[in-house]
């Protein structure tokens, strides 16, 4: 058994990690056929596994040729180098092997870096071939082949990928792969286009707002980031490649307006009132409701309009209504109204005489004419009976 040690070298012997050995030598005089001193005769040539250089660029493979008639020997071993699916091979004779075997192969040793926002950071690269290479934050040279190389880097913190394309020639410096955050901002408001101050998580980073806008930079991929706005956290998807985004939250509960008494008739008090959810991006009014203590009252409603039946008050016992409305953002505002027996009544002797009959002017001072000239007939007839 004879052992190969070879050295994958590039074109300014530098090691080259990460190539990919083989040999392939004959093992018995079987199969195919080979032609020397006494003619042809058969062999069986066959490969070793398939070994990657380490950092020294260094493997060590093993051959034993079990052929016993030396007139079938073949000593010469092929050598095998993948380096960017590129296949180099070489011919070594076992009886000439040095101690190490140079393989020198056409590549180019070139630093490499990759920036975040012009800051060195580790990455993986992974190459159109399949090799995969780890680069640290201070950056590491790395041999390139000859050629057009192409592939994408791999950020470890978010798994962004940046695709690369790099012609390689006996000039070339340094491959640099950058990934850019680009300008973002998001600005927050109410329904009513009041700014609203908020912070946003992403990751595991939090950004405040200032006067209801967030302005930072970020990488051009989409996050899945919450908002925290007045005790809400509402999750929300930011799009950099926008630039710009803006958020509408409805904070306030809709409004309740224009209460009326319509009249009272068989015990029955019916009232009215407007609820309205006020602003430009509201919710809208998700239920309104009216309670006479735990007692749910019947409810009608047109448009913003709600009409509401219970119980009239006596005078004994006023009523309280507690009025409650909720939008669809869960918003709620409840408010009490208490009505008395006075005010029930009062409000109907208001609309009675507001609604009762007028009388004609005319026949009123006629009669008041009428009544004028007898009092002063009467006085006159006093007069002369008694004076």
């Amino acid at each position: 058994m004879d052992t190969i040690n070879i050295r994958v070298v590039d074109s300014d012997n530098f090691v080259v990690p990460n190539a990919t050995v083989w040999l392939k030598y004959q093992r018995t005089a079987t199969v195919g056929t080979v032609t020397g001193p006494s003619g042809s005769t058969t062999i069986n040539y066959v490969e070793t596994k398939k070994v990657k250089t380490n950092l020294t660029g260094d493997v060590s493979l093993s051959v034993v040729n079990q052929e016993k008639d030396p007139n079938k020997v073949d000593c010469n071993i092929q050598i095998n180098v993948d380096y960017f699916g590129i296949v180099n091979k070489e011919t070594l004779n076992i009886d000439a092997k040095p101690q190490t075997y140079y393989f020198k192969i056409d590549t180019k040793r070139v630093p490499v870096s990759v920036l975040s926002d012009g800051k060195p950071i580790e990455a993986e690269l992974v190459f159109s071939n399949g090799i995969e290479l780890s680069v640290p934050k201070s950056g590491t040279a790395i041999s390139l082949p000859i050629g057009k190389v192409e592939g994408y880097a791999i950020m470890r913190e978010l798994g962004l990928k940046k695709f690369f394309s790099e012609n390689v020639d006996s000039n070339y410096k340094a491959l640099v792969i950058s990934f850019q955050k680009v300008p973002y901002s998001l600005s927050v408001f109410d329904e009513r286009d009041n700014p609203v101050a908020f912070s946003m998580k992403i990751g595991n980073e939090t950004l405040s707002s200032v006067g209801g806008t967030l302005t930072t930079r970020l990488f051009n991929i989409e996050y899945d980031a919450i908002l925290y706005i007045e005790g809400n956290s509402i999750p929300f998807i930011v799009k950099p490649e926008l630039g710009q985004q803006t958020y509408y939250i409805d904070l306030h509960a809709p409004e309740i307006s224009s209460l009326d008494i319509l009249g009272e008739e068989n015990g029955k008090l019916n009232i009215s009132f407007k609820v309205e959810d006020v602003g430009k991006h509201v919710s809208g009014v998700a239920s309104v409701s009216a309670y006479d203590g735990l007692k749910k009252l019947p409810i009608s409603s047109s448009e913003n309009l709600y009409v509401v039946s219970m119980d009239a008050p006596t005078k004994d016992s006023p009523k309280i209504v507690t009025i409650e409305v909720v939008d669809g953002r869960g918003n709620k505002r409840i408010e009490k109204v208490k009505f008395t027996y006075s005010e029930v009544v009062g409000q109907q002797v208001q609309q009675v005489k507001e609604n009762a009959p007028k009388k004609d002017g005319l026949l009123s001072t006629l009669l008041l004419i009428i009544v004028v000239v007898l009092v002063a007939i009467i006085l006159y007839v006093i007069k002369i009976m008694y004076f």
